[in-house]
């Protein structure tokens, strides 16, 4: 793999309201009853501009420390800021307040305009599908299965440990439509639903588990590394890797803090109060020594120094993903996070 990072993904938490209470939420700790929305002002928007329309950024993902849909004026805004020829996906609960068909029609003529390509992803699991209509996913898949454009999409998130109970609701679902869903397994990460000469993909990952939440049952985490790493063909690493491509792995908050996402130790910087570009986000990975080392070394060697450290070994084991090993030992045990990091050969 090429080592120069020129795939990058943008992922906005545009809110941090929600509409569902799933004991499996990262964040339900933060769900308040006065969200935090994110909202652009002129000085923001051209950062955002000048990120997303950026010739090496792969994709721009819509989501939040809640469900995204709670903040559509946000979402809107920010397609809107597209000049054309640019990826989106908004990551959701599916359970929406505004008319589903619509909304997908309206994305289809954005494509028109700006041949923009939009993938909505439902996360389907047993602890959204007992609190979400399923009325609603048919519309979603219905829109699918009977649109002529190839730019607007929908696709799965499910989750390793419930493999069985996505396809199971997925199947049934589809099912309301028509009795013809065949579900293909592509790779331990990957199913391929087929149907109307359609195919919508479920990505599978596994549980994050920093709430403590779960004890047993979870896919381990070096296990879920090795198919990470069996799928792209690398080492894992920090940062975004798809197809043997590398980028940055940026996270705008709706704070408006940028962070590397599964690095969240320290801020790079506020699309609020500074200038903001690809050039100087890829020049903070090639001088910040920490941010470096966690995008060129392998994880595993990182979670190996890292489990040196008795304490912090419990508390990975707990965590049990990837992308929240750094941001929960850092704020738990930052001088010996720093020190452990430093210290790599």
């Amino acid at each position: 793999m090429d080592n120069k990072l020129t795939n990058h993904l943008v992922y906005f938490d545009v809110t941090d309201e929600c509409n569902l209470t799933c004991k499996i939420c990262m964040y339900k700790d933060k769900h308040t009853d006065v969200p935090l929305h994110l909202k652009l002002n002129d000085y923001s928007r051209k950062n955002v501009s000048n990120i997303i329309n950026h010739d090496d950024t792969g994709l721009v993902v819509l989501s939040g420390e809640g469900e995204p849909s709670k903040n559509f004026d946000c979402i809107n805004e920010i397609l809107d800021l597209s000049t054309g020829n640019n990826s989106f996906q908004i990551i959701t609960n599916g359970g929406w307040d505004v008319a589903i068909q619509d909304y997908l029609s309206t994305l289809e003529q954005k494509s028109l305009d700006k041949n923009d390509y939009y993938s909505i992803r439902l996360s389907i699991d047993p602890f959204h599908i007992s609190q979400i209509d399923m009325r609603n996913y048919v519309d979603f898949f219905k829109y699918h299965l009977n649109s002529n454009s190839n730019k607007v999409s929908i696709a799965v998130r499910g989750l390793l440990e419930y493999k069985n109970a996505t396809r199971t609701h997925i199947y049934k679902i589809l099912s309301t439509i028509d009795n013809s869903p065949l579900i293909e397994e592509r790779s331990p990460l990957v199913d391929a639903v087929h149907m109307h000469d359609k195919e919508i993909i479920i990505h599978y990952k596994n549980i994050v588990n920093n709430n403590g939440a779960f004890n047993k049952h979870l896919f381990p985490m070096l296990d879920y590394i090795n198919l990470l790493e069996n799928k792209n063909g690398v080492p894992f690493t920090m940062g975004h890797i798809s197809e043997q491509k590398k980028g940055l792995d940026i996270t705008i908050k709706n704070t408006g803090d940028i962070f590397f996402y599964g690095i969240e130790y320290k801020s790079v910087g506020n699309i609020f109060f500074d200038e903001l570009s690809i050039n100087k986000l890829l020049q903070e990975v090639e001088h910040n020594e920490i941010i470096n080392k966690l995008y060129n070394r392998s994880f595993k060697e990182i979670i190996s120094k890292l489990n040196t450290h008795k304490i912090i070994a419990r508390d990975i084991e707990k965590i049990n993903n990837p992308y929240w090993v750094v941001r929960v030992i850092s704020e738990k045990y930052p001088e010996l996070f720093l020190k452990t990091i430093k210290g790599l050969k």
